[in-house]
């Protein structure tokens, strides 16, 4: 049958994000604790927040595979300086550092940690002890007694020998924060003692007078108890969890037990005790209520209103805690709280007309108190809620009263002088009488005293909208007047504040005139001198810029002689240094007689230079000023310096063509092409100037370049320039004979072409005989080791030669030595007549001289047999090996590397034992296969029965040592297993149907039950998985398949990668294979240790299994 895996569904990554504060409470090693744990988690500190006294930190820690953390970890070194209250709040768990040497009773331990309680809540605490004098920190019983005995918090030593020791310690506290908030960390290390002590304290505190935090102390470490046993698989851990909350019931922490109840799987349990809380906080909220602590109780009864309506506790009672959250709020007048709450009800319009007349009570209250805002305010929210459900009648009445309490309250911002208020509560008085179509008369006075404001403060656009308001016609004349009065004034001091300003603004010109042409004349020499000296000083390019933006600088202060001046001397003076500028921004500053002097001025400095700047490209320089002059039309200057610019080409010309580089000669052709083109160009006097130079020198040079780097094809052009005859013939001689040599070469290269193809041809048919002998070659390799093993042992050959080595690394040290010893063997084996192994000691020699890179020692051992006689050559010439050798020796000779190597590899085919066929491997520097170094074969003796009686005793009792201790328990767990139906094959099992689809769905099981690290059911389930393929006569590599499906599942899973059951399993399969039914009995006492179900145990009655 065939193998099928279990499916396993894929994992989500869980993420959580927490708060941790970790204090170093008492002694100095806390401080370096909270050092090195930075460095251990590689926290990276939070540059945003700050906290006096607190070192914020973020670090990402991953606890397993599916679970990751993002901490904010709170580092405090000094408790003296951070206020707890503010650190705590918001935190999800706490770890607290002392030296128990400096609080041996832990009394000061438990008063922070009490003070953290009283401030915050209860958090998952954890204890680490820390010694600063030694490595290791001892766990002192007295300080843990009296810390367990107080509060419900974990302690873990901190080692320093111990790697990792603070991430497992931060681990800890995250898994339960996690887990099992309500418990905080459990430590599974010290778990045993920290239960023995809990257990103490429990019973002293039960036999005394147990207070309500009495109470919720032992029901916190009842849950402690009940999720150690849990994690123990103790049947006692769902009483332990029962007991714990019953006493969390019992102090009215109701909601707690609920939690706890739902971490122990009663649901329904939980749901009664969440109804108890839900009535206990209903029966405080009443009396709040019954104390006239209305705002208090408005927030609880609204509190557990909606956390009621959230989780489903009690429908029932729904309506009736809105309702008195309602009733509450409306008894504090803040009826703005009633539209969230009233839309949680069932009938929110019958109830809301009832409580009319409670909120006119409410606002004629607040109006006798003048508390008028908050009227307004709370009139506003109800009477568009009466709206809105259809309670017009109502809505009418209260807007008539929101109508008066606005009108009283616009009369005190009137009083108060408040006008913004007062525009915003007329706008709310026109809004108000439109909607509800009432009437709301606003005094005209009142009107008339607003309009006064706007008009001082020229607000027309608001006092244009109150004036319509306004009643009477005389005061809306008067109005009017007034306002235009007060434009016409703001029109005169806009005037004469416009005025004023220009007059100081002249003023202020007359006296800054000649101030400003002064400084500009101070300027413009300082500047002038300045930019003269960066041109001298090698940075003209970076003078030509900042004399634009000067000489602009000084135009814009209208001094336009002066910035001109400036730019005459000061561009003639970079020119002469070298620099580059732009004539055409420069005559922008000149007047038209100066820019001519400025041209030619420009055109003597630069064909003055000397012509040993030729070398550094020059002939860019004049270009540059050759465009400046044609692009402004100076042509008597243009004509002139285009004369120089073609002695320049020439001269760098004769530079580069001097050069042996290619770039340099196709630069040095170009600058002769450009220096022809430029020459056609001159006339007169310029022409003749620049004309007497001879070019033969320049071409002469390029084609003894192309000649020297044999290129030839440029050459035929270069020679119809020269204009020396006697030059011309001496190159195209040269050039002839070059062609003649390169003819000789092709030819001698063609030839080669065809004896690598016959040697290449020859390599395969050499390798075509071979393979059709390659049935009889390991036969041959076998009976050759023999004989030199033989000729070895009677000291006719050598003791170190490749054929009896089997590490390269040892061949390859003495190499020398194996050369020198395999000519001594090929010698012997010449003078013995032995045709065969001469041959291939000549080959193996010719591999080791290549593996030191010695190809003429390996041509030359195939010539020296020419002094053999005929008549053993001849019998040489029919091998392969010979032949072989020879073809090695031809690539060799033609430098063909593909022959080479291919003649290597056939050395693979010949009977070439260890070292020899280790030899062509290192020759093409690849990897030795493991085959290639193991000797002969031996005859191997089956002693399958001999290791099973060995090994047997020895896997029974180190599994015994693991499963029996608990196999009761296991047993008991099975059977629990069963009866929740959560073993997934055993129905079908009882059955007897599909028993391949129940050993597919035994195998699953085991692979869950290895993955929660329940190793007795794993094995169980796999046992009977393959018990069930074994009776179903499955075959044998089907169970194989299994065995090794877990092997490579859980390869990194301690426990069962390296746990001898999976040998038991090999060996159990071994005696299936091999029938050994008699051998099968001596697995009975594995099966025993196994917690099998009486349906399962069938299985294994080894008296009915038939093979």
């Amino acid at each position: 049958m065939d193998h099928q895996q279990p499916i396993h569904a894929s994992r989500i990554m869980a993420r959580y994000f927490f708060k941790i504060p970790m204090i170093a409470l008492l002694g100095e090693g806390g401080t370096a604790v909270l050092d090195e744990t930075r460095g251990i988690l590689h926290m990276a500190e939070d540059s945003i927040n700050a906290v006096p006294g607190v070192s914020i930190q973020n670090a990402e820690i991953e606890i397993d595979k599916d679970t990751r953390v993002s901490g904010e970890f709170w580092l405090v070194k000094d408790v003296t300086k951070v206020d707890f209250e503010d650190a705590m709040k918001g935190s999800d768990g706490i770890l607290v550092i002392v030296d128990p040497a400096v609080d041996p009773g832990a009394a000061t331990t438990l008063e922070y940690i009490g003070i953290i309680e009283k401030a915050v809540r209860f958090l998952p605490t954890m204890v680490v002890l820390v010694d600063a004098a030694g490595q290791v920190t001892h766990l002192d019983d007295v300080f843990l007694a009296r810390l367990w005995e107080r509060r419900v918090v974990e302690c873990m030593a901190f080692n320093r020998s111990a790697p990792n020791q603070v991430l497992d310690i931060v681990k800890v506290l995250l898994r339960g924060i996690i887990d099992h908030p309500e418990a905080g960390p459990i430590n599974e290390g010290t778990a045993w003692l920290r239960c023995n002590i809990t257990w103490q304290a429990l019973a002293r505190k039960i036999e005394g007078d147990v207070s309500r935090e009495d109470q919720v102390y032992l029901g916190r470490n009842f849950h402690v108890l009940s999720l150690v046993a849990q994690a123990r698989k103790k049947v006692d851990a769902l009483v332990l969890g029962s007991i714990g909350v019953r006493w969390l019931e019992m102090a009215a922490e109701y909601m707690l037990a609920a939690r706890v109840c739902e971490q122990l799987g009663e649901k329904a349990r939980s749901l009664f005790l969440k109804k108890k809380h839900l009535q206990y906080q209903a029966n405080q909220a009443a009396a709040l209520h019954a104390q006239h602590k209305f705002r208090d109780a408005a927030m609880k009864y609204h509190e557990i209103a909606y956390w009621n309506r959230n989780e489903f506790v009690d429908p029932a009672i729904g309506d009736e805690l809105f309702l008195k959250a309602i009733d509450s709020w409306t008894s504090i007048f803040e009826f703005d709280r009633i539209p969230d709450l009233l839309r949680q009800i069932k009938s929110p319009a019958t109830y809301l007309a009832s409580l009319k007349d409670k909120i006119m009570r409410g606002i004629d209250y607040l109006a006798s108190q003048q508390l008028l805002d908050k009227a307004n305010f709370q009139l506003d929210a109800i009477t568009t809620l009466y709206l809105k459900h259809d309670l017009r009648d109502s809505a009418t009445e209260l807007a008539k009263k929101h109508a008066q309490v606005k009108l009283d309250l616009l009369k005190d911002k009137i009083v108060q002088k408040f006008i913004g208020d007062s525009v915003v509560l007329l706008d709310e008085i026109v809004d108000l009488r439109e909607r509800m179509g009432i009437e709301i008369p606003v005094p005209d006075s009142q009107l008339a005293t607003i309009c006064i404001h706007l008009i001082e403060h020229m607000n027309f656009h608001e006092f244009e909208k109150i004036v319509a308001l306004v009643q009477d016609p005389l005061t809306v004349k008067q109005l009017s007047a007034r306002r235009v009065a007060k434009e016409k004034e703001a029109e005169i001091d806009a005037l004469q504040q416009q005025e004023m300003a220009k007059r100081s603004a002249y003023d202020r010109l007359l006296v800054y005139y000649k101030e400003e042409k002064d400084d500009a004349l101070q300027y413009a020499r300082s500047r002038r001198k300045l930019l003269v000296d960066m041109a001298s000083q090698g940075q003209p390019d970076r003078a030509a810029n900042f004399l634009m933006i000067n000489a602009q600088w000084l135009r814009d202060l209208d001094q336009p002689d002066i910035a001109a001046d400036m730019v005459y001397q000061v561009a003639d003076h970079l020119v002469k240094c070298g620099g580059v500028i732009d004539l055409k921004a420069v005559l922008d500053f000149l007047p038209s007689e100066r820019q001519e002097a400025l041209a030619t001025s420009i055109t003597r400095h630069v064909v003055s230079k000397p012509a040993s700047n030729a070398e550094s490209d020059y002939s860019r320089f004049i270009e540059h000023y050759l465009a400046q002059a044609r692009n402004n039309h100076f042509h008597e200057q243009a004509d002139e310096l285009a004369s120089r610019l073609a002695i320049a080409y020439l001269d760098e010309a004769r530079v580069g063509s001097k050069a042996r580089g290619a770039s340099a000669i196709s630069a040095a052709l170009a600058k002769l092409d450009k220096y022809r083109a430029i020459l056609a160009t001159l006339k007169g006097k310029d022409a003749r100037a620049a004309a007497v130079a001879d070019t033969d020198e320049i071409i002469e040079n390029v084609i003894t370049f192309y000649i020297d780097t044999n290129n030839i094809a440029p050459i035929d052009d270069l020679l119809n320039q020269l204009n020396d005859i006697q030059k011309k013939r001496r190159i195209s001689a040269r050039i002839e004979q070059m062609a003649q040599e390169e003819n000789l070469k092709h030819e001698i290269e063609l030839k080669k072409q065809d004896a690598v193809r016959n040697l290449m041809e020859d390599l395969q048919e050499e390798k075509r005989l071979l393979l059709l002998e390659q049935d009889k070659l390991r036969a041959r390799r076998v009976e050759r080791e023999e004989l030199l093993l033989a000729w070895k042992e009677d000291k006719k050959i050598p003791d170190m030669l490749p054929c009896f080595m089997t590490n390269p690394d040892q061949m390859v040290a003495a190499m020398d030595r194996l050369v020198e010893n395999e000519l001594q063997a090929m010698h012997f084996f010449g003078a013995d007549r032995n045709h065969v192994e001469y041959a291939l000691s000549v080959l193996v020699s010719q591999l080791l001289v290549l593996k030191r890179d010695d190809l003429e020692s390996a041509t030359k051992m195939v010539h020296d047999a020419d002094t053999i006689d005929p008549g053993f050559m001849q019998k040489l010439a029919k091998l392969n090996a010979w032949r072989i050798a020879g073809l090695l020796v031809k690539a060799i000779n033609l430098e063909a590397g593909s022959g080479i190597v291919e003649a290597v590899l056939l050395s693979e085919l010949l009977p070439l034992v260890l070292g020899e066929r280790a030899l062509g491997y290192m020759v093409l520097d690849k990897p030795v296969p493991p085959s290639v170094l193991v000797r002969k074969e031996k005859v191997v003796v089956d002693d399958f029965e001999k290791k099973l009686d060995d090994a047997l005793p020895v896997i029974v009792e180190m599994v015994g040592m693991e499963l029996e201790p608990g196999l009761v328990a296991a047993r008991m767990r099975r059977e629990m297993l069963a009866r929740e139906g959560k073993l997934q094959g055993l129905r079908m099992l009882k059955e007897g149907k599909h028993l391949d689809k129940v050993a597919m769905l035994y195998q699953g099981d085991a692979f869950t039950f290895f993955d929660a690290g329940d190793f007795a059911m794993g094995w169980a389930s796999l046992w009977t998985a393959i018990m069930i393929l074994v009776r179903e006569r499955a075959n044998t590599k089907d169970i194989d398949a299994v065995i090794k499906n877990v092997s490579t599942m859980y390869k990194d899973k301690k426990g069962i990668a390296e746990n001898l059951m999976l040998n038991g399993l090999g060996l159990f399969l071994k005696c299936i294979e091999r029938k050994a039914h008699g051998k099968l009995r001596g697995f009975a006492d594995i099966f025993d240790l196994l917690p099998l179900l009486d349906e399962e145990k069938r299985l294994f009655d080894l008296k009915n299994l038939q093979l």
